[in-house]
């Protein structure tokens, strides 16, 4: 059994540069329909509740979110 990994915090704190490099390509990939990360649910911000309960079940088979503002 392996597991790979990255410790995510540490990575951020010891390359700014190269984070804000990946996410503009990343950005840019999604800006022109290169990927489209899929979304299981969307729940309102009063119903958060209901999307941890979807994360806890196992119920979600991509992104579950939630959207704070829907005017935005």
């Amino acid at each position: 059994c392996q597991m790979i990994g990255v410790f995510w915090g540490d990575f951020v704190e010891r390359n700014r540069d190269a984070l804000r490099e990946e996410l503009s390509l990343l950005f840019g990939y999604w800006e022109r329909g290169q990927i489209a990360p899929i979304i299981s649910a969307r729940f309102d911000f009063p119903d958060g509740a209901l999307a941890i309960a979807a994360l806890a079940n196992r119920e979600g088979t991509g992104k579950v979110i939630v959207v704070i503002d829907p005017k935005a």
